[in-house]
């Protein structure tokens, strides 16, 4: 049996192209379609060089594989955590899985599989436009449940925050108890701790809070005008310190994802200096208040 590559790059780049796409969706990611398409393109571009190594087994070509896939990933959306990342290819393994068994059981049931021996004038253009849509409808439906099931179910979302041209993610609590709501000028508050957010500081102002310092104490060593422009001290009592302040700085954006999606831009940072999950369920904490809006 010959096999064609342009044929085995087109199947490899669509349902690349596809499983980045349902990704998006999944994970509910603002990424272009033209960066989904070089993620995919790339993805079928190394598979297909990858025909050309000798065999090395099945778990090692399974391993080469999901590295493919990791590398489309990052390329597709450049993910600013480990953890992201992580989450990111746990649910691209996942929409590969899916998406493949049924790409393979419908070839089969069809015999669309011969398109690969004999030609790509044999590949079935309606069949996977048809079945393409399909699978982002089952997608769309089932993993909305799935996200609406687990954020009320355990009371967390996943919030994006974007500071200083940098961004990071946390896992917050979504906490009605907290009553860190809003500033008097009507600025939405979120809490992270410090480690979970560090990037966005140079490296002197990191060593403040590694330093354990005062709020008061943050707020007048910070040397960096740009930073010290956007930074006030919030009082509390929601979670304890002596000095019932904490220090707040005025964001650019925040994505807060649960149901739907949910984007703030006026909204502070406030910093907690120590961990607010003894189990590292969450990195942050909001009141479940700023997102209905």
């Amino acid at each position: 049996m010959r096999l064609y590559i342009d044929v085995i790059f087109v199947v490899n780049f669509i349902m690349d192209t596809l499983i980045l796409w349902l990704i998006s969706i999944l994970d509910r990611r603002k990424v272009s379609f033209k960066r989904i398409l070089a993620g995919g393109g790339v993805g079928a571009l190394l598979y297909c060089l990858l025909l050309f190594l000798p065999y090395l087994g099945s778990w090692i070509n399974y391993a080469l594989g999901s590295v493919i896939l990791g590398i489309s990933v990052e390329l597709t959306f450049r993910p600013s955590t480990i953890k992201g990342f992580i989450r990111l290819n746990i649910f691209a393994l996942l929409t590969a899985v899916f998406v493949g068994g049924i790409f393979i059981a419908i070839f089969y049931l069809t015999k669309c599989n011969s398109m690969v021996a004999f030609g790509i004038g044999n590949f079935s253009i309606k069949l996977l436009v048809v079945l393409t849509i399909a699978i982002y409808v089952f997608i769309k439906w089932a993993g909305g449940m799935l996200i609406s099931s687990i954020a009320k179910r355990e009371g967390y979302c996943r919030i994006s925050i974007g500071f200083n041209g940098e961004k990071a993610e946390i896992t917050a609590l979504m906490d009605t108890g907290n009553f860190l709501i809003e500033d008097q000028g009507g600025n939405k508050i979120i809490i992270a701790e410090f480690g979970a957010i560090k990037q966005f500081f140079s490296t002197e102002t990191q060593l403040l809070y590694y330093q354990k310092l005062s709020p008061q104490q943050i707020l007048e060593g910070i040397k960096d005008e740009h930073i010290k422009t956007r930074i006030q001290l919030i009082p509390f009592s929601s979670i304890g310190a002596d000095e019932g302040l904490l220090t707040a700085f005025k964001i650019d954006f925040v994505e807060i994802f649960t149901e739907k999606k949910v984007v703030l831009k006026n909204a502070l940072l406030v910093i907690y200096n120590g961990r607010l999950s003894t189990n590292k369920c969450c990195n942050g904490i909001i009141n479940p208040s700023i997102i209905d809006i």
